[in-house]
């Protein structure tokens, strides 16, 4: 599968898009569980597979991370995203928190409104 460009250039479609995302992050108690499945030969890009788990299920948001997040792309390979030199499944993740929980950057336990968990 080639790498596709899903994000969501329509303001009202990406707003139901970003609220699905929302909905689906808060039932998996804003957990993220993520695995690089890919890194290109020069280091600079990388795929990551995203995945909660709502009531014992695995599910995969790659495709709706993708529709909501401009400059990434969708693969079979997950969610590609260019950078280094620092943990980019964390900028994954707070692009989402800033999206999503705009007013709640960091929740009241000290942590990010999002969790990501490597595995």
């Amino acid at each position: 599968m080639e790498k596709e460009k899903l994000y969501i250039k329509d303001d009202k479609e990406r707003a139901k898009a970003e609220s699905e995302l929302k909905e689906l992050i808060e039932k998996a108690d804003r957990k993220i569980y993520q695995i690089v499945t890919k890194v290109s030969n020069s280091g600079m890009h990388r795929w990551i597979k995203n995945m909660i788990v709502i009531e014992n299920e695995i599910m995969s948001i790659d495709w709706h991370i993708c529709r909501v997040l401009p400059r990434v792309s969708y693969s079979e390979y997950g969610v590609g995203i260019s950078g280094c030199g620092m943990d980019m499944g964390f900028k994954l993740v707070y692009s989402l928190v800033l999206m999503l929980f705009p007013n709640e950057p960091k929740n009241p336990n000290g942590g990010y409104a999002i969790k990501h968990v490597w595995i």
